[in-house]
């Protein structure tokens, strides 16, 4: 994987048309390290906050929010999905049983109530054991 701030665009590997319009939404924002490689591109987690992945698919392109995922065709739809990821306007609930972590459920922020989205990870666990919550927000775009 090439980091954007070690590699110019010209020195990073082809990339599909999908990661290439990433790329140009989070050179907007240079504060924003990211790795590339030609399928995937990931933005890694900052403390307190989720990484937020692209991976190219044969059928278009999966986002990825940590462990909660969805996927795309449309490359507007997946750009808006990555770079929203990034932004306070987005935050995952993640329930731990245990010590495992075991479901991550995507919120976002309307007229300042948290809104649950959509939910990724495992529905069979152990249910004796302790569960609990904690929320990861990336805070990257305003």
């Amino acid at each position: 994987m090439s980091e954007n701030t070690a590699k110019s665009m010209s020195e990073t590997p082809p990339l599909s048309p999908i990661l290439a319009r990433i790329v140009r939404s989070l050179n907007r924002h240079p504060e924003i390290k990211y790795l590339v490689t030609e399928t995937t591109l990931e933005v890694p987690a900052a403390i307190g906050g989720f990484s937020v992945q692209c991976q190219i698919t044969p059928k278009g392109a999966e986002v990825r929010y940590g462990w909660w995922r969805h996927n795309f065709k449309d490359e507007e739809e997946t750009t808006r999905c990555f770079m929203y990821g990034l932004s306070e306007r987005c935050r995952l609930r993640v329930l731990a049983v245990g010590d495992s972590d075991r479901r991550w459920t995507l919120e976002y922020l309307v007229d300042g109530k948290w809104v649950e989205d959509s939910s990724s990870g495992s529905k069979l666990y152990p249910f004796w054991l302790k569960r609990s919550e904690r929320y990861l927000q990336n805070r990257w775009i305003s």
